[in-house]
């Protein structure tokens, strides 16, 4: 296994190529969602959070 800098590059790296609405969310600010009740809102935002959080520590690492 890599270093954590190493692992967090290879995520960066899908994200980017992968899911690039991912990183425009992360890169936005605020960031509004809304939608029907039980419809996932919270489990995006928990989404960016998390991925925010990481791209934060990787500058860190």
């Amino acid at each position: 296994m890599g270093s954590s800098r190493d692992r967090l590059q290879a995520l960066w790296d899908f994200l980017l190529t992968q899911h690039p609405w991912l990183i425009q969310l992360l890169e936005a600010t605020p960031v509004i969602i809304w939608g029907e009740q039980r419809s996932g809102k919270s489990t995006l935002a928990d989404c960016v959070a998390f991925f925010g959080a990481l791209n934060v520590s990787f500058f860190f690492l």
